[in-house]
């Protein structure tokens, strides 16, 4: 038996989430569908784990979402390359503030919307 989406998918969303944001951050613009596709598949690929294509497409969605509402909080100070970056070296389930932050919302997230 498979674990609640909402828990068996906050680390893949963490990833996703990060990667919208760096790349909007370096580039000014969202992360490409394309791009999007292969992250996912790199990530499910490292972690040796599979995910259904139909919660891949939900994902993807949700991650542009939750990477919008955090960017949008203040345009002019949008979260900096080098603090996302940080937050891209480390596992997801680190403890720094903006990593716990991130988990929370993508947790919160997946509870309220599957």
């Amino acid at each position: 038996m498979h674990p609640p989406i909402h828990t068996r998918y906050v680390d893949l969303l963490c990833f996703l989430v990060i990667n919208q944001l760096v790349t909007r951050t370096l580039t000014r613009r969202w992360l490409r569908p394309d791009y999007l596709v292969e992250s996912m598949r790199a990530w499910l690929s490292s972690q040796q784990t599979q995910c259904d294509w139909r919660d891949r497409i939900w994902l993807a969605r949700a991650s542009g979402e939750i990477a919008r509402s955090m960017y949008s909080v203040d345009e002019r100070a949008p979260p900096s390359a080098s603090s996302l970056l940080q937050l891209c070296r480390h596992d997801v389930d680190n403890t720094t503030i903006e990593a716990l932050m991130l988990r929370a919302k993508c947790t919160q997230y997946l509870r309220t919307h599957v």
